[in-house]
Parts: C-alpha cells; structure tokens; sequence
C-alpha cells in the first residue's frame, strides 16, 4: 500500500512537478528556444515523468551540441539543463551552406543565430583541410592576419 501511494505522489501528484527549466551554456537566444522545444518538459509535467536520458539524447541530436547534462531539483521543481555548446573556429564553405562552422575537433555544425564578423572564412574540400588551413592561419602574425577576409585550401 506505501508503494502504491509513494508511486500516485511521484507518477500523477502535482506535489513534485516541473515548476521551473532553467537553460545554462545556449549561446543564443534562438539556441535556447530550440533546447526548450526539444527538451519536450513542460512547466506542471510530474517530475517522475522527466527521464533525463531521454532529454539529453534528444538535445545531443543536435550537431552544435557538443556536451549536455539533465538534473532534477525533487525539493524546487526545477529541471536544470546544462548545455556545452561546440565553438565555432572558423565559417567553413559558408557561401555553399549559410552559417556552416567548424570547430577545433573537425565537427561541422550551425548554430541558430549565430553570427560573428571576426569569425575567419575558410573554404577548402574537407574538414580536414580546413583545420590544416586554420593551423596555417594562426600561426601567421595578427597584423597579416586581421588583413585577410578569406582563406581557400585546396
């Protein structure tokens, strides 16, 4: 009977529900509102029902979504989702996919709303090549390099 009871208060009671998600890590507002519609947990939704597995596997879809981490708060109500996002080193073949990046692991992703003027270009046929290019980039002198608009490896 004490099971039956502590399972109605944790599966269908309102007493430990989701009162509050909290997004840390999204580097855009539009990066956060798509964790808020994927994650799926909705405000008043019982916490027993929220399986973190399950709303971190959704997120990690995700390409730009290098890392994330799901906790419940029983006592608050709060489900805190911690996302790592990757970081973009470079706009890869942006001009055949709009807002393409790259980052330091070779990964290619775009980030929702995303921008950044300083960020380099770089054009090249692979991954690969674009982080060679980068390598080659960094090591030239600031002053040359705040010179460059465009790098192209081939």
């Amino acid at each position: 009977m004490a099971i039956a009871i502590m399972a109605y208060f944790l599966g269908w009671s309102s007493i430990f529900s989701v009162k509050k998600v909290e997004i840390a890590g999204a580097p855009t507002t539009a990066v956060q509102a798509e964790i808020e519609n994927r994650s799926q947990i909705e405000v008043g939704q019982q916490l027993a029902r929220v399986n973190p597995q399950s709303v971190a596997r959704r997120i990690e879809k995700l390409a730009w979504v290098k890392d994330v981490a799901i906790s419940r708060n029983w006592l608050s109500g709060v489900v805190a989702i911690e996302i790592s996002p990757r970081v973009p080193l470079a706009f890869f073949n942006s001009d055949q996919v709009p807002g393409q990046t790259i980052d330091e692991e070779g990964e290619l992703f775009s980030l929702p709303g995303y921008t950044n003027p300083d960020l380099a270009l770089i054009s090249a046929k692979s991954p690969d090549s674009a982080l060679k290019a980068n390598e080659l980039f960094t090591a030239l002198p600031e002053k040359f390099r705040r010179s460059i608009t465009l790098m192209m490896a081939t």
